[in-house]
C-alpha cells in the first residue's frame, strides 16, 4: 500500500474551480427553469458527466478508485457546492442572502472540517 500525499496547491485549486463549477450550475437551472423543467437538466447533466467520466476512464484505462484522494476530501467538496451556488446566485442573479443563510453556513462549514478530519495541508509536492 502507497501512502498519500498531501494534497498541492494544483489538486486544491482545481477541486476549488470544480466546486464553483457545480454551485453556478445551480444558478443556471434556476435561471432557466421556465425554459427547460428543472428535472430534464439534471438529467442530461448527469447523463452527459456519466459519459464523459466513463470516456475518460476508459482512455486513461482506469477503473474507479480513489487512487488520488479519500472519500472525505470529496465530502468536503460536494457538501460545500451548495454554498458555492448560493454565492454565484447572490453574485449573477443578485439573491439576497439573508442573515439566516450565514448564520447556517458557519456551522455547516465548521462541522464539516470536524468531520473530514480537520484542515487540509497544501504542500508544494505533486502526486504522481
Amino acid at each position: 500500500m502507497t501512502t498519500r500525499l498531501a494534497l498541492d496547491t494544483k489538486a486544491i485549486s482545481l477541486m476549488a474551480l470544480l466546486c464553483a463549477i457545480w454551485g453556478m450550475q445551480q444558478v443556471v437551472l434556476k435561471a432557466t427553469a421556465a425554459d427547460i423543467a428543472p428535472i430534464m437538466q439534471i438529467a442530461l447533466r448527469s447523463g452527459v458527466a456519466a459519459t464523459l467520466v466513463a470516456l475518460v476512464m476508459a482512455w486513461r484505462g482506469e477503473r474507479m478508485n480513489l487512487r488520488h484522494t479519500t472519500a472525505s476530501h470529496m465530502v468536503v467538496f460536494l457538501y460545500t457546492a451548495p454554498l458555492f451556488g448560493i454565492a454565484f446566485g447572490a453574485w449573477l442573479l443578485r439573491d439576497p442572502i439573508e442573515a439566516s443563510f450565514l448564520l447556517g453556513a458557519v456551522p455547516v462549514l465548521i462541522g464539516i472540517v470536524l468531520v473530514s478530519g480537520g484542515v487540509v495541508s497544501v504542500k508544494s509536492e505533486s502526486i504522481s
